[in-house]
């Protein structure tokens, strides 16, 4: 299989490279950051593909997602505040932020609800920051 580069490339903002047109604010005004932690063992391809459609997916409602990807297996310390962490295995038990199951993005099965549920929380909640 050979991969072949498409003879025109999508349009982008030029601020953060997206491909959605459309979705960034006025001239001015700021982008609504959230910060997300997706953590699991092995599945780094995956967990880079989940935060790609999470990004994605929150650009359309004009919330910037600052993801960050941890391995579990190197190192467990999670250093900074995030307002959701997704684990790929059950791992986190007290924290501060909510917490979310992430095997659907691993098994494909309830991926776009799981989708929409945290578009909802990342979106629809004013953290203050």
């Amino acid at each position: 299989m050979r991969f072949e580069a498409p003879d025109v490339l999508p349009e982008s903002c030029g601020a953060c490279f997206c491909e959605i047109p459309g979705v960034h604010p006025g001239e001015g005004e700021r982008m609504l950051m959230r910060k997300i932690l997706i953590a699991g063992g092995l599945c780094g391809t995956t967990m880079l593909m989940a935060g790609e459609k999470l990004t994605q997916r929150c650009l359309r409602e004009g919330v910037e997602l600052r993801v960050t990807i941890q391995n579990l297996w190197e190192t467990t310390y999670v250093a900074g505040t995030y307002d959701l962490i997704i684990e790929m295995f059950p791992y986190f038990q007290e924290e501060a932020c909510p917490v979310m199951s992430g095997k659907p993005f691993i098994s494909h099965v309830g991926e776009k609800e799981l989708i929409e549920k945290i578009a909802a929380i990342l979106c629809g909640q004013d953290t203050g920051q």
